[in-house]
């Protein structure tokens, strides 16, 4: 199993960031590394990722699992923790070329339905919508 951490991100118009890789829109998120919290974990793979500085964590969202196949064949269990983040800086976003991502974009609802979900993975949907409930209550 690998455990991962990442975030929701939202700026003041409410738009959420997203990362393309491999063809696919996602959220920033990555591997945690040893002796790091899952909050640390978080906010390092968004700056990593993004390029952002200085994102602010909010809350724990929840925990998401899937199962994806190495090269090797092996199967690996994935863990992501996901929290929310505001960012209300300078937007210096740019991908993290050397980890596959081609493209940083903000989204606000309507491309997120139009765009993001035709072209994502079904746990960046899950927890999106379930981000999303959260806000309307």
């Amino acid at each position: 199993m690998i455990e991962a951490a990442g975030g929701i991100v939202s700026n003041p118009e409410g738009d959420i960031l997203f990362i393309k890789r491999l063809g696919k829109w996602d959220l920033p998120k990555g591997k945690m590394e040893k002796g790091e919290s899952r909050e640390e974990s978080a906010v390092r793979e968004i700056e990593e990722e993004t390029g952002l500085q200085n994102v602010e964590l909010l809350s724990f969202i929840n925990t998401t699992y899937h199962i994806y196949i190495e090269r090797n064949g092996d199967k690996v269990l994935k863990c992501t923790h996901w929290f929310e983040m505001n960012f209300d800086g300078e937007d210096t976003s740019k991908p993290q070329i050397e980890e596959g991502i081609t493209e940083v974009a903000w989204k606000n609802t309507l491309q997120i339905e139009e765009e993001v979900f035709p072209s994502t993975f079904k746990n960046i949907r899950l927890i999106i919508r379930e981000f999303w409930n959260t806000k309307i209550k």
